[in-house]
């Protein structure tokens, strides 16, 4: 799903922003399910979203988040993932940055065992 076409938007409407964030869900969906991921939960929000996204076993979480979409193009090229201990773990760890396009793939790298010393 192309994206970009939401870059230059002009976020007054606030109908606008829940179209769009229905279509953010819907490609996180996507994305994640391409690599054997799961969105387990979504949290809504005015003008930014989260979500909780976990691996098949479901033994692993992370969360994923955009910026404000009102602060321009961030959203876009700075989504942001961390790990999380649990499901309900609000503390996570480090932040990572991936272009939203490879934000699942971020989720992916970082619930690698590899990356259990991160954990808080």
């Amino acid at each position: 799903m192309d994206l970009k076409a939401w870059l230059d938007t002009d976020w007054s409407d606030f109908a606008k922003y829940e179209e769009f964030q229905k279509l953010m869900e819907a490609d996180l969906q996507e994305q994640c399910a391409a690599i054997d991921l799961q969105v387990i939960k979504f949290l809504p929000n005015r003008f930014l979203f989260g979500a909780v996204v976990a691996n098949a076993a479901r033994d692993r979480f992370v969360h994923v988040t955009i910026p404000d979409v009102r602060k321009g193009a961030d959203w876009y090229e700075k989504a942001c993932t961390r790990r999380m201990s649990s499901e309900r773990d609000w503390k996570g760890d480090a932040f990572h940055y991936a272009p939203w396009p490879q934000i699942a793939a971020l989720a992916a790298e970082i619930m690698k065992p590899e990356y259990d010393d991160e954990i808080l």
